[in-house]
Formats: C-alpha cells, sequence, structure tokens
C-alpha cells in the first residue's frame, strides 16, 4: 500500500497521465525512464492514472515491484470506475463511450478483475515535490480543504455506499470529486494548493492529466499541454490534435520554481514521436 500523499524530496521526477490504451508508446517512456536509472540517476516516475490495457498495468504493477519507491502510482478516474463497479453499460451518465470503455476495461481484466481492483486500492492519490510541484490526476478538487481531507479518503466505505449505480451519488463526494474534477479554475486552483501546503512543502503549481485539452481555453505548447493561468498545467500523455506526439514533464526538485511559466518546452515539458 503507498502513502495517499507521497513527498518527493530528492532527484529529478517524470510525470505522465491517461495513457489510456496506447501502451507501446508507454513502453518507450519506461525505456527512457529505465535507462536512467540504470545511468546512476535518482530519478523518479510518477503515473497519474488512466490506463485501460491489461498490458499496461501489468507493466505498471512490475514497475512497482522493481523500482519500489522510485515509482509512484496514483489513481485515476478510471481506476475508480473499476474499484466501484461502475463498467456496467448504463451506469454513467457518458454513455455511449465512457461507459464501453469502462466495460472493455473490465472485460479485458477477465477474472482478474479482483486481483486488479486490490492493486488500484493501493495507489496514491498525490505526489509533492519538494520544490512545490503537485501531482495528481485531476487537478484541484475545490471539495479538498487540506491534506488531512486525502488521508480519510476511504475505498471500502464509498464502495459500500455507491457501487453499482451510485455514478452520481458518488461523484458529490469527496473522492468521487477529487478523481473525475474538471473546475480548472485559478481560485480552485490557488485552494487547492494552500490545502497541500505545510510546514515542508510550499505548494505552488499544481501538474495534472485528465482534462481534455483542446476543450480548455488555455496557452497551448506545440506538443499540446496546456498552462492555465499561472498555477495550472495540464499534461497528457498523447492528444487527438498532435498524432504520433507524446507527452510527459520533467522536474528538478532542485530548481526554484516560481510559476507555470518556468516549464519550458524541452527542459520541463518534453515529448517524443512515434
Amino acid at each position: 500500500m503507498q502513502p495517499k500523499v507521497v513527498d518527493l524530496d530528492r532527484g529529478r521526477v517524470l510525470f505522465v497521465s491517461d495513457i489510456h490504451d496506447r501502451h507501446e508508446a508507454f513502453d518507450h517512456l519506461v525505456a527512457i525512464f529505465r535507462d536512467r536509472v540504470e545511468n546512476g540517476e535518482e530519478i523518479f516516475l510518477v503515473v497519474g492514472g488512466d490506463s485501460e490495457k491489461r498490458e499496461t498495468f501489468d507493466c505498471l504493477w512490475e514497475l512497482k515491484q522493481t523500482y519500489n519507491e522510485r515509482v509512484v502510482l496514483l489513481t485515476g478516474n478510471y481506476e475508480c470506475a473499476i474499484i466501484m463497479g461502475f463498467w456496467s453499460v448504463g451506469r454513467c451518465r457518458e454513455r455511449d463511450e465512457v461507459d464501453l470503455i469502462f466495460a472493455k476495461m473490465a472485460d479485458e481484466l477477465g477474472e482478474d478483475v479482483e486481483v486488479y481492483i486490490q492493486f488500484f486500492r493501493s495507489m496514491s492519490f498525490a505526489a509533492r515535490t519538494r520544490n512545490g510541484i503537485v501531482l495528481t490526476h485531476a487537478g484541484g478538487s475545490p471539495k479538498v480543504k487540506s491534506m488531512s481531507d486525502i488521508e480519510r479518503f476511504d475505498w471500502s466505505t464509498c464502495v459500500d455506499r455507491y457501487t453499482g449505480d451510485g455514478y452520481d451519488r458518488f461523484l458529490n463526494t469527496p473522492l468521487g470529486d477529487f478523481l473525475w474534477n474538471l473546475d480548472l479554475r485559478n481560485r480552485s486552483a490557488r485552494r487547492f494548493l494552500k490545502a497541500m501546503s505545510d510546514e515542508r512543502v510550499k505548494a505552488i503549481v499544481s501538474v495534472s492529466g485528465h482534462a481534455h485539452l483542446p476543450d480548455l481555453r488555455s496557452r497551448w505548447t506545440r506538443e499540446g499541454v496546456g498552462k492555465i493561468g499561472k498555477q495550472i498545467l495540464i499534461s497528457n500523455f498523447f492528444n487527438d490534435k498532435a498524432p504520433g506526439v507524446y507527452s510527459y514533464v520533467e522536474i528538478d526538485t532542485e530548481r526554484c520554481y516560481r510559476n507555470v511559466d518556468d516549464f519550458l518546452v524541452g527542459r520541463e515539458i518534453k515529448h517524443f514521436v512515434l
């Protein structure tokens, strides 16, 4: 079981989110991570949730077993949907597309679905770097008022109350809102970053995936990473506007970051083309 909030106090951090069904491209990023570890670099890999393929989940399991604290796995809303039993067609509001994805995921996990559910339940919800970067799947939920709110997230209670057809009610809980959040207003980000701060870390930038980049009013990099205001960076592994381009973020925990403008293409915002 990983801590619910993981603090990363040294080295460099690679953050990737929303792999979905792009497993072969993810393998390329994993190879980059492995090579840098083998070359003696102090580097960490944080995966921000929302994978779809069994082979990706198996890869994540192997990475965690091999590299232990160097790999941090965060829960996304896709993993949440399997935990909560929302994968049966017709139980989510997005009936046509998302429901079918969840059903396909559960079908692919097959008889081992309960094993994977336990794996998903062991994942963390957030990571923080020593220099104030907060990594989550879906950004700053307004229902999180302090880190103690995240520490109180409890899968067992939610499964008992909302599993199956309780989708809409679950989204109104702090845990549901945290994993499915689409509130990307700057004031919400400021409140969330304040909530994620303590005597050890002053949180200054939220980095997440989840949001569909073409729908956002944001400043874009060519790689499809979105900057919203001064405090929000949206980085999904891929986006349909740039086929074949796969993006991730690299954070130097020794660098002083003031806001998202300090995240530069080629230094923090990285990509490869397949």
